[in-house]
C-alpha cells in the first residue's frame, strides 16, 4: 500500500464502519458521524456508538478500552471547529485498516466527518500517513489561532 501524497478531495476518501461484527471500508460519505451532522440527527450517532461500543472488543496498546466518545464530546468538538478553526496539532490519520482494505481514515473519522460537514468540497493534504485541511481550498474552515 502507498502512502498518500498531495492534495485530494475529502470526500473521495475511505474509512472503516463496524457493522456489528466486522469492520468493512466505504466512503467517508457513509460515515455516522458525517450523516449524523448532514441529517440534524442525533439518534443516527447515539445507535451507532451503542453498536460499536456494546460489540466491539477493540483493544488498543496505547489506549485500552477506546470506545466511541458521548454525542456531546462529538458536537463540541465540531462547534469548537465551526467557531474556532482547525487545531493545528490536529490531523486526519490513514492506514491500511484490516486486512489491507487500502487508505483508510484510520484515526480521526470524527474530524473528517466534521470538516467534511462545513465544506463538502473541502480538500485535504496528505504526507504519509497524515492528512490536514487544505485551507486554499475552503472559506468554510480556517486553522485555529
Amino acid at each position: 500500500m502507498k502512502s498518500l501524497k498531495g492534495i485530494y478531495l475529502l470526500r473521495d476518501m475511505q474509512t472503516n464502519l463496524w457493522n456489528g461484527s466486522k469492520f468493512y471500508a466505504t466512503n467517508i460519505l457513509n460515515s455516522f458521524f458525517y450523516l449524523s451532522l448532514k441529517e440534524k440527527n442525533r439518534n443516527i450517532y447515539d445507535e451507532y456508538r451503542e453498536l460499536v461500543n456494546t460489540t466491539c472488543k477493540r483493544v488498543y496498546k496505547r489506549r485500552p478500552n477506546t470506545k466511541v466518545a458521548p454525542y456531546e464530546t462529538f458536537y463540541s468538538i465540531y462547534e469548537d471547529i465551526r467557531d474556532n478553526g482547525f487545531e493545528t496539532d490536529s490531523y486526519v490519520k490513514f492506514g491500511p485498516g484490516r486486512k489491507d482494505m487500502g487508505n483508510l481514515i484510520t484515526d480521526g473519522q470524527h474530524r473528517a466527518s466534521i470538516l467534511l460537514y462545513l465544506d463538502i468540497d473541502i480538500q485535504i493534504k496528505c504526507k504519509g500517513r497524515t492528512a490536514v485541511p487544505h485551507y486554499e481550498s475552503t472559506d468554510f474552515v480556517k486553522p485555529k489561532k
